[in-house]
């Protein structure tokens, strides 16, 4: 069986709560921090999302091939107890049933897809050179290009009926507005569900520092640093 959860560990540092702040103002989806009453306690909320066959003809599909493996590698949550699944292995969107787990429907996407992002009854798949946006029913509604110096992209967003491809150097580019294409806007940081944009950097002393910032740049958050690989984060 395939299950899908929302979860983190619990942590106990001062310096592993910004480290499940990151993670969680990314808007990734894994879960839900609140503060304990103990000063630096923080606690996750788990919760099972779907369960669902695995490798199997009516579940979802798994493939290995030469040098890495395919399968699941994105997944949105639709509403109306529905969960839909982006694979690599068959280049489908495959839509579920989120408590069963049966397969309601499915529908073909470009080839070697990337990522996945679900608004307003519309899915927008990214693969290496273009978005291909597709309606409930699956069907093409329209694609949106992106310059080819970014090609490979890995990661979109969606936010304020606008799309963002989240790049490798930390950034957001703006390839979409309101249904229409436009000139390509860079903005710092990635973009998260709330429309805030989350920077991070690698900093001095085996350090990582992040910020936040709205939609017009400014700090609306104080930089915190802590120590990656430190015993106290395990």
């Amino acid at each position: 069986m395939y299950n899908l959860f929302q979860k983190f560990p619990v942590m106990k540092t001062k310096k592993s709560f910004y480290s499940a702040l990151v993670l969680a103002l990314l808007g990734m989806g894994y879960g839900t921090v609140f503060a304990q009453s103990k000063p630096g306690d923080v606690g996750l909320n788990v919760q099972r999302l779907s369960m669902s066959k695995w490798n199997t003809p009516d579940g979802i599909p798994y493939k290995e091939v030469p040098g890495f493996n395919l399968g699941v590698i994105s997944f949105e949550v639709l509403g109306g107890n529905q969960i839909a699944f982006l694979s690599s292995a068959s280049n489908e969107v495959i839509i579920t049933d989120q408590s069963s787990g049966s397969l309601i429907k499915k529908f073909p996407v470009p080839t070697a897809p990337r990522d996945m992002a679900y608004d307003n009854g519309f899915f927008y798949v990214l693969n290496a050179r273009m978005v291909s946006v597709y309606d409930a029913n699956g069907n093409l509604s329209r694609t949106i290009s992106f310059p080819g110096s970014y090609t490979g992209v890995e990661r979109i967003a969606r936010y304020g009926n606008a799309t963002y491809l989240l790049l490798p150097d930390g950034n957001s580019l703006e390839i979409e507005s309101g249904g229409s294409a436009i000139d390509a806007q860079k903005q710092e940081g990635w973009i998260t569900s709330a429309g805030f944009f989350v920077v991070t950097k690698i900093s001095g002393g085996n350090g990582y520092s992040f910020a936040v910032l709205d939609r017009i740049q400014e700090f609306i958050l104080s930089t915190a640093v802590f120590a990656l690989a430190s015993p106290e984060i395990r």
